[in-house]
């Protein structure tokens, strides 16, 4: 395994699509070199247990620095919580099984981006959207930034 530069972990929760009450707390790597979230094999485990269902297959990608082939055995469509914001809240994220995987988990580039999510290396701190209040068809709210 390489060595992750300007490496940021962070304590997120992860849960099922649509579900409050059920979830997992694992220590996530923000890694802006990976396109996509991983998770490793006990991560999986734990997730099933609490009624997240995964699709198994198998296939193989490149790491970003290029040295290495991963071997995927699954993916599942999740929920992400950061600090107290679902920030998945109306696009679940799709995350791949990479058993071996030496983190909990990986939280990709392409999350960052579409969740509006920035880890802020120098400060040790994430970036995220303030969470929308409830609000009906026509609302006016307008996202904030926050830190968590």
């Amino acid at each position: 395994m390489t060595e992750v530069e300007n490496k940021l972990r962070h304590k997120i929760k992860i849960c099922p699509v649509q579900d409050r009450n059920n979830s997992i707390e694992v220590t996530a790597l923000f890694d802006t070199g990976s396109p996509r979230s991983i998770i490793n094999g006990v991560t999986a485990d734990r997730l099933k247990k609490i009624g997240v269902g995964f699709t198994e297959f198998n296939t193989e990608f490149t790491t970003a620095d290029k040295t290495l082939r991963s071997k995927v055995s699954g993916a599942a469509l999740v929920d992400f919580i950061i600090g107290d914001c679902r920030i998945t809240e109306n696009s679940p994220a799709a995350i791949l099984v990479v058993k071996n995987l030496f983190d909990e988990a990986i939280f990709g580039l392409a999350d960052m981006q579409l969740y509006g999510v920035q880890p802020i290396v120098a400060n040790g701190q994430i970036e995220i959207p303030d969470c929308p209040p409830e609000f009906g068809i026509g609302s006016s709210y307008v996202p904030k930034k926050r830190m968590v």
